[in-house]
């Protein structure tokens, strides 16, 4: 069986593994600007079967799959899902969030904006009609994904977690010296700096904990101007000595992070799983996470996590003094965490239930 699978942007190597597994050949068809990243994130997949192609533009990348031959097409992003509708090739469509509501987060010039929503819209409703099924990240996306259109869907959270990798034992006893820490309890937050992580909310709550002893780490690449966003409201409400942007790091060392963490969070806005809930709790730390989107898949309020309100500083302030001072509670929550993960989260599991919708 030939697969062709398209991509906006990156992907995510074990994925890749599953459909070259599966696959006599497989083809990653994605834009040329994003050839760094879908080389990095393919990371080490058994290559000899795997063929990676790009485009420079909209309208090549479009019409490209009409041009090759394959057995079944993969489409990621709504762009892709009109690429593999025009392929007229039996096709899977992988739905990671709602587009639609992720872009309306960006501020955009009024008229470009309203045009941008209008094709998300059109072809994210398209793909879902026309596809064979929809993988769904998340019960939310299912449920989106129906309102969409789509006839047969899967939920599968797409990225497990390697319980080998992000655990306990995977630590750098030495970072909190690196990093100046003394004695302050650590927040640890691991996102992408963008509108819909909802990080303005998240340095307005340190604000209103200003007098505690915490310090938050912020872990994640800058997406567009919203790092200076960020640095210049954690200026003007004089968070210097609270708050370090630390940027991105090789996967392999986020773990040192969370096992120097007292608490760790997520409070997007708008968010299709927010897997990085996920891995705290493999490491056996406490996480707070917004009532939003797929967050609640991992983050269930009282039983593996907190959740709270998106947006609300003044509850995420509030949920990160009660887990610092309430050990018991942090000790149920990280326990039935751990194993929450374990069960429904882990890779080799997410991994063969992903291959397995693929074949279905």
């Amino acid at each position: 069986m030939k697969i062709l699978f398209i991509t906006h942007g990156d992907t995510h190597y074990k994925n890749v593994n599953a459909m070259s597994g599966i696959a006599d050949e497989l083809e990653i068809l994605g834009f040329e600007k994003y050839k760094e990243e879908i080389v990095k994130s393919i990371n080490n997949p058994p290559k000899d079967n795997i063929k990676i192609s790009y485009e420079k533009s909209l309208i090549r990348f479009i019409l490209k799959p009409r041009k090759i031959k394959a057995d079944l097409v993969i489409a990621h992003c709504p762009i892709s899902g009109l690429s593999a509708v025009l392929s007229k090739k039996p096709f899977v469509f992988l739905m990671c969030q709602d587009f639609y509501e992720y872009y309306e987060l960006f501020p955009r010039p009024f008229l470009e904006k309203k045009i941008k929503l209008f094709l998300i819209d059109f072809m994210t409703k398209l793909a879902c009609k026309k596809a064979k099924k929809v993988i769904c990240l998340s019960t939310y996306i299912e449920k989106k994904a129906k309102e969409y259109g789509a006839k047969k869907t899967h939920i599968i959270p797409l990225f497990g977690v390697d319980m080998a990798l992000v655990s306990p034992k995977n630590n750098n006893p030495n970072l909190k010296k690196e990093l100046g820490i003394k004695n302050q309890k650590v927040l640890v937050t691991n996102a992408r700096l963008s509108p819909e992580k909802g990080l303005q909310y998240l340095i307005r709550a340190v604000k209103i904990l200003e007098k505690e002893n915490i310090i938050l780490l912020i872990i994640g690449r800058s997406w567009e101007d919203e790092e200076k966003r960020l640095k210049d409201l954690v200026k003007r409400l004089g968070l210097e000595n609270k708050i370090k942007f630390l940027g991105t790091f090789p996967f392999k060392e986020i773990p040192h992070f969370y096992n120097i963490s007292d608490v760790c969070l997520l409070v997007s806005l708008k968010e299709g799983l927010g897997f990085t809930a996920a891995e705290p709790l493999a490491c056996l730390k406490p996480i707070i996470g917004s009532n939003t989107g797929g967050i609640p898949d991992i983050v269930i309020h009282n039983k593996t996590g907190l959740l709270v309100e998106p947006g609300n500083s003044q509850q995420i302030a509030d949920a990160i003094i009660l887990l610092l001072k309430d050990k018991k509670l942090r000790d149920k929550l990280v326990k039935q965490g751990y194993n929450h993960i374990k069960e429904k989260f882990e890779e080799k599991k997410v991994v063969d239930a992903f291959r397995e919708a693929i074949l279905k």
